[in-house]
Protein backbone atom coordinates (compact mmCIF):
# COMPACT_ATOMS: atom_id res chain seq x y z
CA UNK A 1 0.00 0.00 0.00
CA UNK A 2 1.50 3.30 -1.11
CA UNK A 3 1.71 6.29 1.17
CA UNK A 4 1.12 9.70 -0.43
CA UNK A 5 3.06 12.46 1.25
CA UNK A 6 1.11 15.73 1.33
CA UNK A 7 3.26 18.70 0.21
CA UNK A 8 4.20 21.26 2.80
CA UNK A 9 5.46 24.80 2.64
CA UNK A 10 9.10 24.60 3.65
CA UNK A 11 10.53 27.66 1.92
CA UNK A 12 9.77 31.32 1.41
CA UNK A 13 10.37 32.85 -2.03
CA UNK A 14 13.81 34.39 -2.43
CA UNK A 15 15.28 36.86 -4.89
CA UNK A 16 18.88 36.60 -6.02
CA UNK A 17 19.56 40.14 -4.76
CA UNK A 18 18.20 42.40 -2.03
CA UNK A 19 18.49 45.42 -4.34
CA UNK A 20 18.27 45.67 -8.11
CA UNK A 21 19.36 48.83 -9.94
CA UNK A 22 18.20 49.54 -13.47
CA UNK A 23 18.18 52.55 -15.78
CA UNK A 24 15.17 53.88 -17.63
CA UNK A 25 15.16 56.81 -20.09
CA UNK A 26 13.03 59.75 -19.04
CA UNK A 27 9.75 60.23 -20.89
CA UNK A 28 9.62 56.52 -21.81
CA UNK A 29 6.21 55.52 -23.19
CA UNK A 30 3.41 54.01 -21.13
CA UNK A 31 3.88 50.28 -20.63
CA UNK A 32 7.66 50.50 -21.04
CA UNK A 33 9.32 47.38 -19.57
CA UNK A 34 11.71 48.48 -16.83
CA UNK A 35 12.77 45.12 -15.37
CA UNK A 36 11.64 41.54 -14.78
CA UNK A 37 12.08 40.41 -11.18
CA UNK A 38 12.14 36.67 -10.52
CA UNK A 39 11.97 34.92 -7.15
CA UNK A 40 12.62 31.21 -6.57
CA UNK A 41 10.67 28.84 -4.32
CA UNK A 42 11.64 25.12 -4.42
CA UNK A 43 8.41 23.96 -2.80
CA UNK A 44 6.05 21.82 -4.85
CA UNK A 45 2.43 22.37 -5.72
CA UNK A 46 0.76 25.63 -4.75
CA UNK A 47 3.47 26.29 -2.18
CA UNK A 48 5.93 26.89 -5.00
CA UNK A 49 3.63 29.15 -7.01
CA UNK A 50 4.64 32.82 -6.68
CA UNK A 51 2.65 36.01 -7.10
CA UNK A 52 4.30 39.44 -7.24
CA UNK A 53 3.07 42.77 -5.94
CA UNK A 54 4.35 46.25 -5.12
CA UNK A 55 4.45 46.85 -1.38
CA UNK A 56 5.60 50.48 -1.50
CA UNK A 57 7.01 53.07 -3.86
CA UNK A 58 7.82 56.76 -3.78
CA UNK A 59 5.53 57.34 -6.78
CA UNK A 60 2.41 55.14 -6.45
CA UNK A 61 0.94 55.97 -9.85
CA UNK A 62 4.12 55.46 -11.85
CA UNK A 63 4.83 51.69 -11.70
CA UNK A 64 2.89 48.46 -12.04
CA UNK A 65 4.01 44.84 -11.71
CA UNK A 66 2.53 41.76 -13.40
CA UNK A 67 1.59 39.40 -10.56
CA UNK A 68 2.51 36.29 -12.54
CA UNK A 69 5.64 37.29 -14.53
CA UNK A 70 7.23 39.87 -12.22
CA UNK A 71 7.51 42.37 -15.09
CA UNK A 72 7.71 45.95 -13.82
CA UNK A 73 6.38 48.51 -16.29
CA UNK A 74 5.48 52.15 -16.42
CA UNK A 75 1.78 52.72 -15.91
CA UNK A 76 -0.46 54.23 -18.55
CA UNK A 77 -1.50 57.09 -16.28
CA UNK A 78 -1.40 60.43 -18.14
CA UNK A 79 -0.67 62.33 -14.93
CA UNK A 80 2.82 60.96 -14.17
CA UNK A 81 6.00 60.30 -16.11
CA UNK A 82 9.72 59.84 -15.57
CA UNK A 83 11.48 63.20 -15.64
CA UNK A 84 15.19 63.42 -14.78
CA UNK A 85 14.91 67.15 -14.07
CA UNK A 86 12.21 66.48 -11.44
CA UNK A 87 13.57 63.32 -9.77
CA UNK A 88 16.76 61.41 -10.54
CA UNK A 89 15.69 57.99 -9.21
CA UNK A 90 12.74 56.07 -7.81
CA UNK A 91 12.47 53.08 -5.46
CA UNK A 92 9.96 50.25 -5.70
CA UNK A 93 9.60 47.68 -2.89
CA UNK A 94 8.49 44.36 -4.39
CA UNK A 95 6.98 41.35 -2.56
CA UNK A 96 6.92 37.76 -3.78
CA UNK A 97 4.25 35.62 -2.03
CA UNK A 98 3.92 31.84 -2.36
CA UNK A 99 0.73 29.79 -2.07
CA UNK A 100 1.24 29.31 1.65
CA UNK A 101 1.50 33.02 2.39
CA UNK A 102 5.27 33.10 2.89
CA UNK A 103 6.96 36.26 1.61
CA UNK A 104 10.19 37.33 -0.01
CA UNK A 105 11.27 40.92 -0.52
CA UNK A 106 13.49 42.97 -2.80
CA UNK A 107 13.98 46.62 -3.72
CA UNK A 108 14.09 47.96 -7.26
CA UNK A 109 15.94 51.25 -7.78
CA UNK A 110 15.02 52.91 -11.07
CA UNK A 111 17.61 55.49 -12.13
CA UNK A 112 16.19 57.96 -14.62
CA UNK A 113 18.44 58.43 -17.65
CA UNK A 114 18.55 62.00 -18.90
CA UNK A 115 17.37 62.54 -22.46
CA UNK A 116 18.49 65.68 -24.26
CA UNK A 117 15.28 67.68 -24.38
CA UNK A 118 16.39 71.26 -23.85
CA UNK A 119 18.81 73.52 -25.65
CA UNK A 120 21.15 75.65 -23.51
CA UNK A 121 19.66 79.05 -22.74
CA UNK A 122 21.46 82.33 -22.12
CA UNK A 123 19.91 84.46 -19.34
CA UNK A 124 19.83 87.58 -21.56
CA UNK A 125 18.75 88.42 -25.10
CA UNK A 126 21.96 90.39 -25.66
CA UNK A 127 25.27 91.01 -23.89
CA UNK A 128 26.69 94.54 -23.93
CA UNK A 129 30.02 95.51 -22.43
CA UNK A 130 32.12 98.67 -22.53
CA UNK A 131 35.90 98.20 -22.56
CA UNK A 132 38.13 101.18 -21.63
CA UNK A 133 41.61 101.64 -23.02
CA UNK A 134 43.44 100.14 -20.03
CA UNK A 135 41.42 96.92 -20.29
CA UNK A 136 42.08 96.71 -24.01
CA UNK A 137 45.80 96.69 -23.24
CA UNK A 138 45.51 94.17 -20.37
CA UNK A 139 43.85 91.50 -22.53
CA UNK A 140 42.00 90.25 -19.42
CA UNK A 141 38.51 88.69 -19.88
CA UNK A 142 35.96 91.34 -20.79
CA UNK A 143 32.86 89.30 -19.96
CA UNK A 144 31.63 85.77 -19.30
CA UNK A 145 28.74 84.39 -21.33
CA UNK A 146 27.09 81.62 -19.32
CA UNK A 147 24.21 79.49 -20.54
CA UNK A 148 22.04 77.12 -18.50
CA UNK A 149 20.86 73.70 -19.66
CA UNK A 150 17.92 72.04 -17.89
CA UNK A 151 19.32 68.67 -19.02
CA UNK A 152 21.76 68.15 -16.15
CA UNK A 153 23.73 65.37 -17.84
CA UNK A 154 24.69 67.34 -20.92
CA UNK A 155 27.70 69.66 -20.66
CA UNK A 156 27.94 72.95 -22.55
CA UNK A 157 30.65 74.12 -24.94
CA UNK A 158 30.97 77.75 -26.02
CA UNK A 159 32.04 79.13 -29.36
CA UNK A 160 32.04 82.29 -31.45
CA UNK A 161 29.57 81.96 -34.29
CA UNK A 162 29.56 83.87 -37.57
CA UNK A 163 25.99 85.15 -37.89
CA UNK A 164 24.55 88.38 -39.33
CA UNK A 165 24.68 91.43 -37.06
CA UNK A 166 21.64 91.98 -34.87
CA UNK A 167 22.05 95.72 -35.49
CA UNK A 168 22.92 96.96 -38.97
CA UNK A 169 24.58 100.10 -37.55
CA UNK A 170 27.14 98.05 -35.59
CA UNK A 171 30.15 96.50 -37.29
CA UNK A 172 30.18 92.71 -37.15
CA UNK A 173 33.70 91.41 -36.61
CA UNK A 174 34.39 88.26 -34.60
CA UNK A 175 38.09 88.20 -35.50
CA UNK A 176 38.97 90.42 -32.53
CA UNK A 177 37.53 88.01 -29.96
CA UNK A 178 38.04 84.55 -28.56
CA UNK A 179 35.95 82.55 -26.11
CA UNK A 180 36.94 79.84 -23.65
CA UNK A 181 34.97 76.75 -24.77
CA UNK A 182 34.54 75.53 -21.18
CA UNK A 183 33.92 78.70 -19.15
CA UNK A 184 32.45 81.12 -21.71
CA UNK A 185 35.02 83.81 -20.80
CA UNK A 186 35.51 86.25 -23.68
CA UNK A 187 38.85 87.95 -24.33
CA UNK A 188 40.11 90.38 -26.91
CA UNK A 189 42.35 88.81 -29.55
CA UNK A 190 44.39 91.67 -30.90
CA UNK A 191 47.87 92.30 -32.18
CA UNK A 192 49.94 95.07 -30.61
CA UNK A 193 49.15 97.15 -33.66
CA UNK A 194 45.41 96.69 -33.15
CA UNK A 195 45.71 97.58 -29.46
CA UNK A 196 47.55 100.79 -30.33
CA UNK A 197 44.98 101.69 -32.97
CA UNK A 198 41.94 101.21 -30.74
CA UNK A 199 43.41 102.93 -27.68
CA UNK A 200 44.79 105.95 -29.54
CA UNK A 201 41.82 106.41 -31.85
CA UNK A 202 39.66 109.40 -30.89
CA UNK A 203 36.42 107.62 -31.69
CA UNK A 204 34.74 104.77 -29.86
CA UNK A 205 34.32 101.56 -31.83
CA UNK A 206 31.26 99.32 -31.58
CA UNK A 207 31.81 95.70 -32.56
CA UNK A 208 29.44 92.74 -32.45
CA UNK A 209 29.70 88.97 -32.63
CA UNK A 210 27.53 86.02 -31.64
CA UNK A 211 28.31 83.63 -28.79
CA UNK A 212 27.07 80.09 -29.16
CA UNK A 213 26.32 77.44 -26.52
CA UNK A 214 26.05 73.82 -27.64
CA UNK A 215 25.34 70.84 -25.40
CA UNK A 216 26.71 67.33 -25.88
CA UNK A 217 23.53 66.30 -27.65
CA UNK A 218 24.00 68.96 -30.33
CA UNK A 219 21.25 71.35 -29.18
CA UNK A 220 22.34 74.98 -29.24
CA UNK A 221 21.43 78.62 -28.82
CA UNK A 222 23.06 81.91 -29.72
CA UNK A 223 23.21 85.40 -28.24
CA UNK A 224 24.59 88.64 -29.73
CA UNK A 225 27.46 90.31 -27.89
CA UNK A 226 28.09 94.02 -28.42
CA UNK A 227 31.49 95.34 -27.32
CA UNK A 228 32.20 99.07 -27.16
CA UNK A 229 35.92 99.93 -27.27
CA UNK A 230 36.64 103.30 -25.70
CA UNK A 231 39.60 105.49 -26.73
CA UNK A 232 42.14 106.84 -24.27
CA UNK A 233 40.67 109.32 -21.83
CA UNK A 234 36.98 108.54 -22.41
CA UNK A 235 35.30 107.66 -19.08
CA UNK A 236 34.00 104.15 -18.63
CA UNK A 237 30.42 103.85 -17.36
CA UNK A 238 30.02 101.33 -14.52
CA UNK A 239 27.34 99.99 -12.19
CA UNK A 240 28.04 99.02 -8.62
CA UNK A 241 27.71 96.52 -7.05
CA UNK A 242 29.07 93.95 -9.50
CA UNK A 243 28.83 90.16 -9.13
CA UNK A 244 27.31 90.47 -5.65
CA UNK A 245 24.98 87.97 -3.98
CA UNK A 246 21.90 88.99 -1.99
CA UNK A 247 19.69 86.80 0.19
CA UNK A 248 15.93 87.36 0.17
CA UNK A 249 13.18 85.64 2.15
CA UNK A 250 10.62 84.01 -0.11
CA UNK A 251 7.80 85.81 1.73
CA UNK A 252 9.41 89.23 1.18
CA UNK A 253 6.64 91.61 0.06
CA UNK A 254 6.44 92.90 -3.49
CA UNK A 255 8.26 96.22 -3.71
CA UNK A 256 10.97 95.24 -1.23
CA UNK A 257 14.38 96.78 -2.02
CA UNK A 258 17.13 94.19 -2.59
CA UNK A 259 19.95 96.69 -3.18
CA UNK A 260 20.55 100.16 -4.59
CA UNK A 261 22.67 100.47 -7.72
CA UNK A 262 25.20 103.27 -8.22
CA UNK A 263 26.20 104.35 -11.73
CA UNK A 264 29.31 106.30 -12.68
CA UNK A 265 29.89 108.31 -15.87
CA UNK A 266 26.26 108.25 -17.02
CA UNK A 267 24.01 111.19 -16.18
CA UNK A 268 20.39 110.35 -15.35
CA UNK A 269 20.71 106.66 -16.33
CA UNK A 270 17.73 104.62 -17.40
CA UNK A 271 17.66 101.19 -15.79
CA UNK A 272 16.46 97.97 -17.32
CA UNK A 273 16.44 94.32 -16.21
CA UNK A 274 17.51 92.44 -19.34
CA UNK A 275 17.68 88.88 -17.99
CA UNK A 276 14.84 86.44 -18.63
CA UNK A 277 13.60 86.72 -15.03
CA UNK A 278 12.41 90.31 -15.50
CA UNK A 279 8.94 89.28 -14.35
CA UNK A 280 10.32 88.97 -10.80
CA UNK A 281 12.59 92.02 -10.60
CA UNK A 282 12.66 95.66 -11.67
CA UNK A 283 14.79 98.77 -11.08
CA UNK A 284 13.20 102.13 -10.37
CA UNK A 285 14.61 105.48 -11.51
CA UNK A 286 16.51 105.81 -8.22
CA UNK A 287 18.46 102.61 -8.97
CA UNK A 288 16.63 100.47 -6.40
CA UNK A 289 16.46 96.80 -7.40
CA UNK A 290 12.95 95.76 -6.35
CA UNK A 291 10.96 92.54 -6.00
CA UNK A 292 8.28 92.68 -8.67
CA UNK A 293 6.46 89.37 -8.07
CA UNK A 294 6.24 86.73 -5.36
CA UNK A 295 9.34 84.53 -5.08
CA UNK A 296 9.07 80.80 -4.39
CA UNK A 297 12.16 78.97 -3.14
CA UNK A 298 10.84 75.59 -4.30
CA UNK A 299 10.34 76.83 -7.85
CA UNK A 300 13.68 78.66 -8.07
CA UNK A 301 16.10 79.24 -5.22
CA UNK A 302 18.54 81.46 -7.12
CA UNK A 303 18.13 84.12 -9.79
CA UNK A 304 20.86 85.67 -11.90
CA UNK A 305 19.72 89.24 -12.56
CA UNK A 306 21.38 91.25 -15.34
CA UNK A 307 20.80 95.01 -15.31
CA UNK A 308 21.61 97.69 -17.85
CA UNK A 309 21.99 101.39 -17.12
CA UNK A 310 21.74 103.42 -20.33
CA UNK A 311 22.32 107.03 -21.20
CA UNK A 312 19.46 108.97 -22.71
CA UNK A 313 20.80 108.57 -26.25
CA UNK A 314 21.55 104.87 -25.73
CA UNK A 315 25.20 105.36 -26.65
CA UNK A 316 26.58 104.55 -23.19
CA UNK A 317 25.61 101.36 -21.38
CA UNK A 318 26.84 99.88 -18.11
CA UNK A 319 26.04 96.30 -17.12
CA UNK A 320 25.76 94.66 -13.72
CA UNK A 321 25.07 91.05 -12.82
CA UNK A 322 23.93 90.06 -9.33
CA UNK A 323 22.73 86.84 -7.76
CA UNK A 324 19.53 86.77 -5.70
CA UNK A 325 19.23 83.72 -3.42
CA UNK A 326 15.78 82.90 -2.07
CA UNK A 327 15.49 81.19 1.31
CA UNK A 328 12.82 79.97 3.72
CA UNK A 329 12.80 80.57 7.44
CA UNK A 330 12.49 77.30 9.36
CA UNK A 331 9.24 76.86 11.25
CA UNK A 332 9.70 76.98 15.01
Amino acid sequence: MGIEVEPRNHHAPTFSSLIYEVGCPENSPDGYLIATLTAVDPDRSIFGKIRYSIADTDEPDLFVIDENSGEVRLTSSPDVSLDREVKASHTVDVVAEDGGGWLGYTKLVVKVIDVNEYAPQFPVTEYRVTVPADRIRSKNPILQAVAVDADTEFGIRYSIVDLPSANSSIKRDSSFFEINPDSGEVRLRMSDEDVLKFTKDKERVDLQFWAGATDEGGLHSYVPVTVVLLPEGEPNPEIHPQNATFFVKEDAPIGSVITTLRVTNIEEPRFRVVSSNDEFFQVDHHGNLLIKARLDQEDEDKHTVVIWAESGDGMSVATSQVMVRVFQLSAT
